[in-house]
């Protein structure tokens, strides 16, 4: 008997799943903005230097946006998402390593490009709901700070 995600619908791991790794993939935006100051004493730049590295993050998600989203509609999406978290897992890596401001700079830019990802995946659970509880279990996209999850998934974690 072969058995689907469909079948089994939105369990609670799957719910914790996809909410840890959604915020992590969003967090990817700003993981450099609590650092600004070590990282401008460690690399040697000024703060402001430093802060346009929050900047360039968020414009290279802007260009992930207008550019890699729309290729999802053309594209096949099961193929794409590997790919984008591959560059996502390579560009973060750089970010890491980075010895100079110039290529934490890029590095930075290639996360925040690629951490469009969360367009793909991210609607994935609701065809996973059951047809009762379609709609329960939503949450705003971000930027958007607030959102009511109301998930039976979740209802038992604390």
């Amino acid at each position: 008997m072969t058995t689907t995600l469909a079948t089994h619908g939105m369990t609670r791991l799957r719910t914790i799943v996809f909410a840890i790794a959604a915020g992590l993939a969003v967090g990817n935006l700003y993981w450099a903005q609590p650092l600004i100051e070590e990282i401008a004493r460690s690399l040697d730049v000024s703060s402001a230097a430093a802060a346009s590295l929050v900047t360039v993050t968020q414009i290279g998600y802007a260009l992930g946006i207008f550019l890699i989203v729309p290729l999802g509609d053309v594209l096949n999406r099961k193929r794409m998402i590997p790919l984008i978290l591959g560059l996502s897992a390579i560009a973060l890596l750089g970010a890491a390593v980075a010895p100079t401001f110039s290529l934490l700079l890029a590095a930075l830019g290639g996360v925040g490009l690629t951490t469009v990802s969360r367009s793909y995946w991210s609607h994935w659970p609701v065809n996973w709901q059951h047809p009762n509880s379609a709609g329960v279990c939503s949450a705003p996209s971000p930027p958007e700070p607030s959102s009511v999850c109301s998930c039976p998934a979740l209802s038992a974690v604390p």
